[in-house]
């Protein structure tokens, strides 16, 4: 095992996954940084570990855990795997995403430097269009982003953390949205992130995504409402009142566009989330062209 300094802790959430997670682990496998430990945490008691070795797979940069539980949700497990992770740095992956070969080796002298980095994103609606979207329009540029700018998108972004800025866990009691929450307290302490404009991962939208059950739109806005209230009463972590405010005006804007979803999915204009955003201007970050600057 190489020394903490340098090694990657990779966390995996691992829930009915079988049919997924062995393009995510072959992605990680194929990574052209080999210094990285990939926690799986099972929280639907299966034993992954059997099941990757039945399938050719076994790594001792592999690691097994679980949540004791059956399907207590991503940020239980994502909390096992963060308490248990040896690495400097930390880097999500959902069980039915991947990443490019260079992914790791690309961010991390970024996120060494600044705190934390992120790249642009495939996202691969496999129910729906099969045409892939991105975040922004792929180029070699790597530019800035502010906390602001990430509040406004509405496509989901991975970022790989030096772990000193993690200030919180995920929060286990949001149903959803968890996940912007961890990214936004850790933006929080830095100015701008670096954003890396090159695709080196897939998101994708699977038959059990969140986007395409039936009650999204009721989940979302209970997410919403929550969240709000607890930012007003208890600061959700966030240090400073900018960053409330931030987080404020985004589940605001956030509850309002799935208030509009829903009425797109009632007259079958669309049939999950992602297909409605395509429909929308604006999918990536607003304001990008004119805030972000080339990282000198």
């Amino acid at each position: 095992m190489p020394d903490a300094s340098t090694l990657i802790s990779i966390i995996t959430p691992a829930f009915r996954a079988e049919g997924t997670i062995l393009r995510a682990v072959r992605s990680v496998l194929a990574q052209t940084y080999p210094h990285w430990e990939m926690l799986i945490v099972s929280d639907d008691e299966t034993d992954y570990e059997s099941f990757l070795y039945e399938c050719g797979i076994s790594d001792k940069r592999l690691r097994f855990l679980e949540t004791g539980k059956i399907g207590s949700g991503p940020n239980l497990a994502r909390n096992v795997a963060l308490d248990q992770a040896k690495g400097s740095y930390i880097a999500p992956l959902d069980a039915d995403d991947l990443y490019y070969s260079e992914r790791l080796e690309k961010l991390l002298p970024l996120a060494s430097s600044y705190g934390m980095s992120a790249d642009n994103i495939a996202i691969i609606d496999e129910i729906g269009s099969k045409e892939p979207r991105t975040l922004v329009a792929e180029t070699d540029a790597i530019r800035w982003l502010t906390m602001t700018m990430y509040a406004h998108t509405c496509i989901p972004m991975i970022f790989l953390f030096r772990r000193d800025i993690i200030t919180a866990p995920w929060d286990e009691d949001v149903e959803l949205g968890a996940d912007t929450l961890f990214n936004l307290r850790a933006m929080e302490k830095l100015d701008m992130v670096p954003f890396v404009e090159r695709v080196m991962h897939e998101y994708h939208v699977t038959p059990n995504s969140i986007c395409h059950a039936a009650n999204a739109h009721d989940r979302a806005e209970r997410a919403y409402t929550y969240c709000l209230d607890k930012i007003t009463h208890t600061g959700m972590g966030f240090r400073t009142l900018r960053g409330m405010r931030i987080v404020e005006d985004m589940l605001l804007t956030k509850r309002d566009l799935n208030g509009h979803y829903a009425e797109s999915l009632a007259n079958g204009n669309c049939s999950n989330f992602q297909e409605f955003i395509a429909t929308k201007r604006n999918l990536g970050i607003d304001l990008y062209t004119s805030l972000a600057r080339e990282v000198g």
